[in-house]
């Protein structure tokens, strides 16, 4: 069974490299590709579960799915800041854009009303 510096060893990697988007891992001088960047963070929580284990402690499943669920905000947010491509033009999604489309939307539904009614 592996140690716990040796454990650390091994996640710090993954994490660096999960971090640099690149998808092979060298440590204790072994190499493993990965295939993709989901794989890496696979590893990575096998790897918390034996330091957990070794350190005889349990993983916050919790916490961890609020920690992916933090990313996912973090990775939503960016997007939706840098806009979006439509027919070869680029929109903004501030809130001043958003607010413009939405009272568009409204005035165009009040003139379809109006011309179905009037």
């Amino acid at each position: 069974m592996a140690t716990i510096t040796e454990l650390n060893t091994r996640r710090e990697a993954l994490s660096a490299s999960r971090s640099s988007g690149v998808a092979r891992v060298s440590y204790d001088g072994k190499t493993v590709e990965y295939r993709s960047l989901a794989e890496i963070e696979r590893a990575i929580e096998q790897l918390d579960r034996e330091i957990a284990a070794t350190e005889g402690r349990r993983i916050d499943k919790a916490a961890r799915y609020r920690k992916q669920a933090d990313a996912i905000n973090v990775e939503r947010d960016r997007r939706i800041a840098a806009g979006f491509w439509f027919d070869g033009k680029r929109f903004d999604f501030d809130p001043d854009s958003v607010a413009n489309i939405t009272g568009a939307g409204a005035s165009a539904g009040i003139a379809g009303a109006m011309v179905e009614f009037g």
